[in-house]
């Protein structure tokens, strides 16, 4: 993401986010339908921890995507590994 953001909701579209979340946890997000990788991961401008999560229509999806967007911040924590 861009000078240390984890996490944007897309407020004025359709409330959908992105988010960087660990590789198993983004290909999980991807497998179960709860997101897409982002479409830069396709060009190769962006990690395929980079994702787009869908927005939730519900409560029970909201704590999902709750949920995911925690794990981005605990992602984000993490330090970065040294080459």
């Amino acid at each position: 993401m861009v000078d240390g953001e984890f996490c944007h909701v897309h407020a004025e579209g359709d409330c959908s986010l992105h988010a960087a979340l660990p590789l198993p946890l983004a290909a999980a997000a991807v497998s179960e339908g709860w997101a897409e990788p982002h479409f830069f991961v396709h060009t190769g401008r962006a990690p395929a921890t980079i994702v787009m999560l869908y927005a939730p229509r519900d409560e029970y999806e909201g704590e999902v995507v709750l949920g995911l967007v925690r794990a981005s911040y605990e992602f984000a924590l993490l330090p970065e590994p040294t080459p």
